[in-house]
């Protein structure tokens, strides 16, 4: 996602809570559903964009310096 890849994603586990559907990536539940969002994909430039743009977006909420902010005020209201 960081890099603008639009996940497409069986929508299972910890997918569902990194995936918003339809706004920066696919939650699919069966085959039908994976071939139809490949294809839109595929076949809608403007929608790729918009995806591709949103994923890079929504990644950084999981980077590093994220991480170490919430493991920092997870520590701090232990003390």
């Amino acid at each position: 996602m960081s890099a603008g890849v639009i996940p497409i994603v069986y929508a299972s586990g910890g997918q569902k809570e990194i995936v918003t559907d339809g706004v920066d990536g696919y939650l699919w539940d069966d085959i039908d559903q994976l071939t139809d969002r490949t294809l839109q994909l595929v076949s809608d430039s403007t929608l790729r964009g918009r995806l591709s743009q949103e994923a890079t977006h929504s990644s950084k909420q999981f980077g590093r310096g994220r991480f170490a902010a919430n493991v920092e005020r997870l520590v701090a209201g232990l003390s």
